[in-house]
Formats: structure tokens, sequence, C-alpha cells
């Protein structure tokens, strides 16, 4: 069978993607694809280097297994019931998932795209972040040298009204030349005692 062969062999036909499964679609996305298999990768991992673990692990699989078969047995009649149920609902998903796709175009691309794509993103906005801050620092500076002329200005001005609406104080109209000035106040001297001998 040659690769073209193959590959046709894969492909659904149009009567098989209207019965698609919404399920098999999303895990078909090569992101949901890409998270999968990291995750399998790093549980199987895990069992492999942890024996203990491995084999909890594949007593709760198998279990797990178990349960899921006789549940899906015991349930058959209800999902044979439910049926057009069922397909309506995944009908109306498999439309939401189309939505989806069309708005998020990024689910159809690699994983490794999608990173990429991000880092620049993140890089490209870090990038904007760091010239704003640079921005707001000379905003900042700018805004310093405004405040202190300003409050430079008010202390001044409110100097000037106080000066100009208060009286002055004796020492400022002596200063001024309004009043005399008194005289130094000397503590006279009194008259040493004499000593008689």
């Amino acid at each position: 069978m040659s690769e073209d062969e193959a590959a046709q062999a894969h492909r659904p036909s149009l009567c098989e993607q209207d019965q698609q499964n919404v399920v098999h679609r999303v895990v078909a996305l090569p992101l949901v694809r890409a998270t999968c298999t990291a995750v399998s990768g790093a549980y199987s991992a895990a069992k492999d280097r942890h024996p203990l673990l491995g084999s909890a692990c594949r007593l709760a699989e198998h279990c797990v297994g178990s349960l899921t078969t006789s549940a899906l047995d015991h349930a058959q009649p209800l999902l044979s019931h439910l049926q057009p149920q069922l397909a309506t609902m995944n009908d109306l998903a498999c439309r939401g998932l189309d939505k989806l796709e069309e708005k998020l175009p990024f689910l159809q691309q690699p994983s490794e795209m999608v990173v990429t794509s991000a880092k620049d993103a993140v890089a490209s906005s870090m990038t904007g972040v760091v010239g704003l801050a640079r921005q707001s620092r000379r905003w900042s500076v700018e805004l310093k040298r405004s405040m202190s002329h300003a409050v430079d200005v008010v202390l001044g001005k409110s100097e000037e009204l106080v000066d100009h609406f208060l009286p002055m104080t004796e020492e400022e109209l002596c200063e001024a030349g309004a009043l005399p000035t008194p005289p130094l106040n000397v503590p006279a001297q009194s008259p040493s005692p004499e000593v008689t001998d």
C-alpha cells in the first residue's frame, strides 16, 4: 500500500465527517494532542522511575478499565434510547467547535508555533512595558520639578501676603527705622563694697 493510499484510508468520508464525534475532534487538535502526549510521557516516565508508584498506577488503570467496560455494558440500553438527543448535542458541540476554531486559529497550529508566538507576544509587550516605565520615570521627574516650583511659588506668595496683611513686630519696626532703637539692657553695676581693714 503506498503512502497516498494509506492517507486516503485514514481520511473520513463526507458521511463520516457529518457523524464525527466532538471528542475525537477536540483530541485531534494539535495543541490538545501535544498536551496529551506530554502528560502521557510524564506519567509513563514517573511510573518507570518509581516501581512502587508504577505498580499502584497499573492497578488503578486496570480497575478503571474494568469499571468503564462494566459501566458501558450496563449503560448501553440507555445510550441507545438517548441516541437522538446525543446526536443533537454532538452536532451542536461540533458547530460550536467550528466557530471556536474560526475565532481562535492557533488551535489548529502546532504547539511549538503557539509557544513561539506566545513568547514573541510576551517579549514585545515587555518591551512596551519597559518603554512605558522609562517614560513614566521621566514624567515623574518632571512632575517633581513642577511640584517643587509650584510649592516655592505658593510659599513666596504666602510670605508676601503675610507681610502685607499682618502688622509688623517691634523688632521689624526698629529695623525699618520707624521706632527708635531701645537702649540695650545693660545691668547696672552696683557699687562694690569697700573693704576696710
